[in-house]
């Protein structure tokens, strides 16, 4: 474990919610609390085993958490319908080449298109930023904003926000 500095460690969760728990409980179990006969080939049906299950938990785990994103945004979306027409504060989390995202004090985040900022913008790359054409305003990750919500779709899990202003 390298935060032990341990060449061998195990932790558990719960075996109950994680498949990788419980066949870490399984081959100690088998193994090494009440081994039979059989060892080295209970050992052998372990290590044919393991790969294939190891990449099963992971394609599991990643299915999960794309599922939970899925349903965050969709309830984030729900809970800001009604407050479509209000102002927020919020802090810029990311900025593409179409807009900028946005997380308000609320932990909820949307988008303010940039066909719905002031200005013609063009995105830098390399300082992943978006500068206005006139006003030569940046936006910049970490940058603090005002926004208002302009929409707020549940089916399609998105939140639009357009620009106040900014408190730099």
């Amino acid at each position: 474990h390298y935060g032990l500095a341990m060449q061998y460690y195990c932790h558990f969760t719960s075996p109950i919610r994680r498949y990788s728990d419980l066949e870490t409980h399984r081959i100690i179990n088998e193994l090494i609390i009440k081994p039979n006969k059989k060892f080295d080939e209970t050992l052998m049906h372990f290590n044919n085993v393991i790969g294939e299950i190891c990449l099963q938990v992971s394609e599991t785990e990643k299915k999960a958490v794309e599922l939970e994103r899925k349903v965050d945004d969709m309830k984030s979306a729900e809970y800001m319908q009604s407050y479509i027409g209000k102002i927020f504060n919020g802090t810029i989390t990311s900025v593409t080449s179409f807009g900028i995202f946005v997380m308000l004090e609320n932990t909820i985040e949307g988008l303010v298109h940039i066909k719905n900022m002031p200005d013609f913008y063009t995105y830098d790359e390399k300082k992943n930023c978006l500068i206005a054409s006139y006003t030569k305003v940046v936006y910049n990750i970490g940058d603090r904003v005002k926004v208002r919500c302009i929409g707020a779709n549940k089916a399609n899990r998105q939140i639009d926000f357009i620009l106040v202003s900014s408190f730099k």
